[in-house]
């Protein structure tokens, strides 16, 4: 039950942070880093974390997050759809 309650929480911080990033407003990088830290603590993979960074909407070629620059992958690697939501459901 908490590691769900991190995920989703780290859910919510991290659209958000997709929110005011496309806005242009300050703090959306706080609010990424708290969502890798949610993320963290409900126990999921560097990997997965990763893959969630990818798909945010700052990462032109790459966003950095905790001092780590995490790269784009690029077009050419298939990404499943529903990956995110595995991700966030613990699955």
């Amino acid at each position: 039950m908490r590691s769900q309650i991190h995920l989703f929480w780290g859910n919510m911080l991290f659209e958000r942070s997709q929110v005011e990033c496309k806005l242009g407003l300050d703090g959306w990088k706080k609010n990424l880093d708290a969502a890798v830290e949610r993320f963290k603590l409900a126990g999921a993979s560097e990997a997965d974390i990763s893959l969630v960074l990818k798909n945010h909407f700052s990462n032109g070629d790459g966003v950095e997050v905790d001092g780590k620059k995490v790269q784009n992958l690029g077009s050419d690697v298939p990404v499943e759809a529903n990956k995110y939501n595995e991700i966030l459901s613990g699955k």
